[in-house]
């Protein structure tokens, strides 16, 4: 297994939010900024502006750039969603993950603390927002993440194991932050925000002798077509989804 996932989400002594990140996917670091008026990300690609051969290179750009020493880096495990509501942008990062093995090498992370970082779009017109639009904020931040929620970044689980697809090539059924990750599909960045699934997710290792173990894995995802409370998610809805749909599997396999 190659290196993990770690992310980083800054707030600037100015007030602007920029977005570290080293995907497993990848050997290289990234620094994303967002336009100072729209929060819309901004990432070109630009060896030594941008795009960093080692993440130490990064850190060093933060520190004369911006100000940022290494020390005050708080590193995650992965983007989860971002929300502009200029002047306001708030970018919600996994900090910390329970680890368990999957066959093949793979890892499954249940979200074990999952923070908001909210930063200021200084370009932004400064138009308040309305009384819908802060009820609405609230709700999205109020949104219970940890515990509840997983991903995968080397595999695809919004299908039966073990899926064929890509892990961004999923099943949008199952995929419980679509609209968080906006912002990131819009500027191509798609793979800089993992796919959160509802659900459980777990594995454990059973010894049989002294010579033998067994590993087992429970999945557990659910739907997102009609999920709900029991008096609001009953029977089928419009769009022919059950009321909170659960589809779970287990797998067993011999670890070496």
């Amino acid at each position: 297994m190659g290196r993990r996932t770690r992310v980083a989400a800054l707030v600037t002594p100015s007030g602007e939010l920029v977005l570290v990140a080293s995907l497993a996917s990848r050997s290289d670091t990234q620094v994303i900024l967002l336009d100072s008026a729209s929060g819309e990300l901004i990432y070109k690609g630009i060896p030594g502006d941008d795009l960093f051969a080692t993440e130490q290179q990064a850190v060093r750009l933060l520190g004369s750039r911006y100000g940022i020493l290494a020390t005050e880096i708080k590193w995650g495990c992965a983007f989860l969603g971002l929300i502009t509501a200029p002047p306001q942008v708030m970018v919600l990062v996994a900090m910390d993950v329970r680890r368990d093995p999957l066959p093949g090498g793979h890892e499954v992370c249940t979200v074990q603390q999952a923070v908001w970082v909210k930063a200021t779009l200084p370009g932004a017109a400064l138009f308040p927002l309305s009384k819908r639009d802060e009820e609405g904020l609230e709700k999205v931040a109020d949104f219970q993440v940890n515990q509840l929620h997983f991903f995968s970044d080397t595999l695809d689980l919004t299908r039966p194991f073990p899926s064929t697809q890509a892990p961004l090539d999923y099943d949008p059924e199952f995929c419980w932050n679509q609209w968080l990750a906006g912002p990131f599909e819009r500027a191509g960045l798609r793979g800089w925000c993992c796919v959160l699934l509802q659900g459980l997710a777990c594995s454990k290792t059973i010894r049989c002798g002294q010579r033998h173990s067994l590993a087992l894995a429970l999945i557990s995802r659910k739907s997102i077509t009609n999920p709900g409370t029991r008096y609001n998610a009953r029977g089928l809805n419009g769009a022919a989804g059950a009321g909170n749909e659960i589809e779970a599997e287990q797998i067993a396999w011999a670890p070496r």
